[in-house]
């Protein structure tokens, strides 16, 4: 088989194993569909081989045997159609379509643990058992961006217009961003999601929390920007673990990461070459409740400081039209509210604040600074 047959067959076998994978992000198509899909499209494509390698038998038989023997041509396309009844192979199950994905670069969930709880079988027999979260490894869902990605189109340079985050005053003022400009900047994003029947009486019983991180050195990249692609999945757990264990129990492998891209790692491209890959974590984003509760204020917004961005009270909030009348949370107040709740557990109804933001463990990191508004508080204000 020559080059571009090889080649054709190849391009085929991509084209459709893209096609599979885009029925998997989806999120609505089951995976009794897809093998409905992979089975159907196997067939069509067993149906057309054979019948073209009918079409060559019969070209042959017409023919003289010199002609078969030495015609190389031939002998190619014979051996082009016996490699492409084969094409299918690699996705034909699940096991195997996920085999082909982790090497090419999917990145599988990992179990961790959390803590353990108490359960109780029917013959009321007690069991301690582990409570676990699933994970998606930053560092290498990073790597695979850093090692898979093309070149890189920039945004226009326009003064005087912030068309991303490297065009703000915090960006270019960074020593660190300076000294590494190809780092990544992430952003993390969660929230619930119901999976049961949301107003029964087990509401809340199989309610997970979503964590999603928003690739931002990407954010430059006309090619990426806006787009689902640089979106990804980094944590699932239920909601009632947050509750029950803290956030830092299970942000903890994600916290850890972060420190260690903060230093940077070393990752091999696909060329072959060694490079060091950083990145920070430098926003947070969600819903009002979202984003106060791991930030750790308040998640009441009928009473007391419920805002993230200054100490508007519940009872004022409806008098001011402009949030800049308000007076302002900054880093240094915000510390000082932390150690207050530490000192007095009801300090909270005067300022807001339960509690310090886990994700202050990471030492560039500031969560009254690096929290973005989202729709609904910019209507609010």
């Amino acid at each position: 088989m020559t080059n571009i047959e090889l080649s054709a067959a190849i391009i085929m076998l991509v084209s459709f194993v893209s096609f599979i994978v885009g029925l998997y992000s989806k999120g609505n198509a089951t995976l009794e569909q897809i093998q409905d899909t992979v089975r159907t499209s196997s067939a069509l494509n067993l149906s057309q081989i054979g019948h073209m390698k009918q079409l060559v038998s019969n070209l042959s038989e017409a023919s003289s045997p010199e002609w078969n023997t030495d015609n190389t041509h031939l002998q190619a396309l014979k051996a082009y159609l016996d490699k492409s009844e084969m094409l299918y192979s690699d996705v034909e199950t699940e096991y195997r379509r996920r085999k082909l994905l982790v090497r090419e670069g999917l990145v599988l969930p990992t179990s961790f643990k959390i803590g353990t709880r108490h359960n109780y079988t029917a013959t009321g027999l007690e069991q301690l058992v582990d409570v676990t979260a699933q994970y998606i490894s930053v560092i290498d869902t990073l790597i695979n961006v850093a090692t898979s990605k093309s070149a890189i189109t920039k945004h226009p340079n326009q003064p005087n217009i912030l068309t991303c985050f490297e065009d703000t005053a915090t960006y270019k003022g960074s020593e660190y961003y300076q000294q590494h400009p190809n780092a990544h900047r992430l952003t993390l994003y969660h929230d619930d999601i119901e999976c049961g029947n949301n107003v029964g009486s087990r509401a809340g019983v199989n309610k997970l929390t979503m964590f999603y991180m928003s690739v931002d050195g990407d954010s430059s990249n006309l090619e990426t920007k806006g787009k689902l692609t640089s979106i990804h999945l980094v944590l699932v757990c239920h909601s009632s673990d947050i509750t029950a264990y803290g956030y830092s129990a299970v942000l903890r492998p994600f916290i850890d990461d972060l420190m260690r891209l903060d230093c940077g790692i070393e990752c091999v491209t696909n060329q072959g070459e060694t490079q060091s890959l950083f990145a920070r974590l430098e926003h947070v984003a969600g819903d009002n409740l979202a984003a106060n509760q791991i930030l750790g204020l308040v998640t009441s917004f009928t009473r007391s400081h419920f805002c993230r961005f200054c100490y508007v009270s519940a009872a004022d909030a409806a008098l001011y039209t402009n949030a800049n009348d308000a007076p302002k949370r900054t880093k240094a107040s915000h510390q000082k509210d932390v150690e207050m709740a530490a000192r007095e557990p009801d300090s909270y109804k005067k300022t807001g604040v339960k509690g310090a933001c886990v994700l202050d463990e990471l030492d560039y990191f500031s969560g009254i600074e690096s929290t973005v508004p989202d729709v609904m508080l910019v209507l609010v204000f």
